[in-house]
């Protein structure tokens, strides 16, 4: 048996290609049918072109061709309307996709010397002759690593604490946990409502937590969020507020009239960087881009303040988990800021303080692994 194992990576993204043929001589003739085939599916997956998603895209994806690549990179739904619309084209090269549970892709989480950990992938298998290989899709484009250093993390009160992670690799997910995740996870809990691409508003806290554990990941924690918020070469011990307004802060002192002045002509860029109470007249929520990058963070992490509340697990401030930092709140509160969460016992107050209906108020929320 021979092990194929190809490392492509763009973007500084690992993919894993593992074949598994056998040693007979015409092996070699039905590796490099397979190798260029797979070659080209793992472009699909990785990052595909605009003229590669207006050609493949079918089904409930149609609505979501405008959205962009970082959408449909990593995409399984995506990728099975690709193998559905090629599976004709490889049976004429010898070549057949598999099947699984009536959709090509089978889930699981694989573990392998190349990686070094377990990682969870979609499973495509391929036959070409006699000899069946397997090609993994790891399911990690969307993810930012968090460098090396030291950060900071408060509380509601304004209390520090300053962590590292020094010896540690941690990654985030660069944008919320999407309704298409939670259809391939569990169809029963998706939205059908909602198009594929919005983010997932409607699991309880267990939930997102089976969700993230499912993909081999946790549900974020605050502090990692916070470190993805707060450029790590800016904070000190006397910080300045400006560092509390990201996506603004490379802009210094220009954009911050947004959060100070309520006379401030807003515009969408503002509302696409920040999106508060306040912009439900410049573009309605359900019309946002959810993989829109206007309001990336210092290190590539998008929707960190503004548009939905987001739930996080905190280990070092237990009862907060709670960001409120959204479209229910005005731009001019004091709850629209980074590293800020409500205090449990304070939540249904400042709820009702802000006209916001707590059973029906949407939540959001992403994954990290560490």
């Amino acid at each position: 048996m021979r092990i194929f194992n190809y490392h492509y990576s763009k973007l500084s993204l690992l993919f894993l290609i593992l074949f598994v043929f056998s040693c007979k001589e015409e092996g070699l003739i039905e590796q490099n049918i397979t190798e260029k085939i797979s070659l080209e599916l793992l472009e699909l997956w990785n990052k595909p072109s605009k003229s590669q998603i207006k050609k493949f895209s079918c089904g409930k994806l149609n609505s979501d061709i405008s959205v962009g690549a970082s959408f449909f990179s990593c995409n399984p739904y995506f990728l099975i309307c690709a193998l559905n619309k090629l599976e004709a084209e490889s049976k004429k090269k010898g070549l057949t996709f598999l099947k699984q549970q009536n959709e090509f892709l089978h889930p699981r989480i694989i573990a392998h010397p190349s990686i070094k950990q377990k990682k969870f992938s979609y499973e495509l298998k391929l036959v070409h002759g006699d000899e069946e290989s397997s090609l993994f899709f790891l399911h990690h484009c969307r993810e930012r690593l968090l460098p090396q250093g030291s950060y900071l993390t408060l509380n509601d009160q304004g209390d520090e604490k300053v962590w590292d992670n020094y010896q540690q690799k941690i990654w985030l997910d660069q944008f919320y946990v999407s309704n298409l995740d939670i259809y391939f996870w569990k169809k029963e809990l998706y939205q059908p409502k909602r198009s594929l691409s919005m983010p997932s508003v409607n699991l309880s806290n267990r939930q997102m937590k089976a969700y993230c554990k499912s993909i081999g990941k946790k549900l974020a924690k605050s502090h990692i969020v916070d470190a993805f918020s707060i450029p790590p070469s800016n904070f000190n011990r006397a910080y300045s507020p400006k560092l509390f307004y990201y996506p603004f802060v490379a802009d210094k002192d220009k954009n911050l009239p947004y959060f100070k002045d309520e006379n401030f002509k807003i515009e969408q860029i503002d509302c696409l960087k920040s999106y508060t109470k306040e912009c439900r007249e410049v573009i309605p929520l359900d019309q946002v881009n959810f993989y829109d990058t206007s309001s990336s963070s210092w290190n590539g992490v998008y929707f960190l303040q503004g548009f939905l509340p987001e739930v996080t697990e905190n280990i070092f401030f237990p009862n907060e988990n709670l960001s409120l930092s959204s479209y229910y709140i005005s731009r001019l509160s004091d709850f629209i800021q980074n590293a800020r969460r409500i205090p449990n016992a304070n939540l249904k107050k400042v709820l009702d303080d802000e006209s916001i209906p707590q059973g029906k108020m949407m939540r959001a929320f992403r994954c990290m692994r560490e």
